[in-house]
């Protein structure tokens, strides 16, 4: 049933095989490999990143260039069109008063 020399369920062999060293340098080649290419993918993200923001800027700047012309255009379209009303109303007062002395 149980051997009297074996002191316990299980033991440690002191030797270590070919295969065992050859399994350890692949998972630490695995994981070099694999932390190169991900640091080279996350420099490529990040160069494409800094270019977006860079057109982002660009687009911002454009954007706020355009809001301040078309501001300005609105300013002068209510500019105009309150010249265009007291015209009108002036033009309404002088027919109305030529109407009256006509009567």
């Amino acid at each position: 049933m149980s051997d009297p020399n074996r002191r316990g369920d299980w033991h440690l062999d002191k030797s270590v095989s070919f295969g065992h060293i050859l399994t350890t340098v692949t998972i630490l080649l695995s994981l070099a490999a694999g932390w190169a290419t991900m640091s080279e993918r996350i420099a490529v993200l990040e160069q494409q990143q800094a270019g977006f923001n860079s057109q982002i800027v660009g687009i911002l700047s454009n954007q706020r260039s355009t809001d301040t012309r078309q501001d300005s255009e609105i300013t002068e379209i209510k500019r105009q069109i309150r010249e265009d009303y007291r015209e009108i109303r002036r033009n309404l007062d002088q027919l109305i008063r030529s109407q009256v002395a006509s009567e």
